[in-house]
C-alpha cells in the first residue's frame, strides 16, 4: 500500500483530464488510505479538485511554496496537519473540510475564505483573519477556532462560525451583515 509519493520535476501528465505539466490532475489519489507523505515537485503551481480528498493518514505535504490554486475538496477529510500556501491566492470550496486534525495553516495571499473551506478543522484553534476581506457561507462551521479577530470584514455569509463549540470572543468592528444561521 502506498505511504510516500514524490512527484518528479520533469512531470508532465498525472491523472485525468489534463496535462498541463505544472498541475497535480482531478482525483489523482482520492481515497489512498495509505497515504501518509507527498512532496510536489518544486515547480506545482495548481492541484486539481479532489487529488488527496478521503486520504486520512496524509499529514504531511512537502513542497507548497509555489502552488497558486487549490481545487475544490483538494484535502477534503485528509489527516493533515500543518501546512504552508504563501503564495496561494484561489482556493476552491471544501479544500480542508473534514481535516480533524489540521492544526496550523498559513495563507499568506488569500483576501477570500471560500464555503465551507475549514468545516469540521476541528483541532483548528486560530487563522489569521488580518488579510481576509470576505469569508463565504460555512467557511468555518464546527472549526476548533476559540478566538475570531476579523479587522477588514463587513459581511459575514451564513453559517460561518455555526456549530464552532470553542468559540469565546467573536471581534468585528466593521461587520454590517451578518447571514442566517
Amino acid at each position: 500500500s502506498l505511504k510516500k509519493i514524490k512527484f518528479s520535476k520533469l512531470m508532465t501528465f498525472l491523472g485525468a483530464g489534463t496535462s498541463w505539466s505544472s498541475t497535480a490532475s482531478s482525483y489523482v489519489l482520492n481515497g489512498c488510505t495509505s497515504l501518509e507523505e507527498v512532496t510536489l515537485s518544486e515547480g506545482m503551481k495548481q492541484i486539481g479538485k479532489y487529488a488527496f480528498a478521503d486520504c486520512p493518514n496524509l499529514t504531511t505535504i512537502h513542497n507548497t511554496a509555489n502552488l497558486t490554486t487549490l481545487g475544490d475538496n483538494v484535502f477534503r477529510n485528509s489527516g493533515i496537519v500543518e501546512i504552508s500556501l504563501p503564495k496561494v491566492t484561489s482556493l476552491g470550496t471544501y479544500v480542508f473540510s473534514g481535516a480533524e486534525r489540521l492544526e496550523s495553516i498559513t495563507l499568506d495571499s488569500m483576501t477570500k475564505v471560500p464555503k465551507y473551506t475549514f468545516q469540521d478543522a476541528k483541532v483548528l484553534a486560530s487563522f489569521d483573519f488580518s488579510k481576509i476581506s470576505t469569508i463565504e457561507e460555512g467557511a468555518f462551521k464546527g472549526a476548533g477556532l476559540t478566538e475570531v479577530n476579523l479587522p477588514k470584514i463587513t459581511s459575514i455569509g451564513k453559517e460561518v462560525f455555526m456549530d464552532c463549540e470553542n468559540l469565546t470572543k467573536v471581534e468585528c468592528p466593521k461587520v454590517k451583515t451578518i447571514g442566517e444561521s
